[in-house]
């Protein structure tokens, strides 16, 4: 078993929806800048991540 890392969107949004950025084997230790293309606002956003927690799952190995 492993861990992914899955990091959504910040931004509130008048959906009250948070959107997926991306997933990732680590943890991002710093926040960085993302360019998303967001489907409520209809353009692209520039959003942090790594400042909010991820979501933690645990993944089967595809090997096992």
């Amino acid at each position: 078993m492993r861990k992914e890392y899955t990091y959504r969107c910040p931004t509130q949004c008048p959906f009250n929806k948070h959107c997926f950025i991306i997933k990732t084997e680590a943890p991002i230790k710093n926040p960085i800048p993302i360019l998303k293309k967001c489907p409520c606002y209809k353009k692209d956003i520039s959003v942090w991540i790594g400042n909010v927690p991820p979501e933690i799952h645990e993944v089967q190995d595809e090997d096992a």
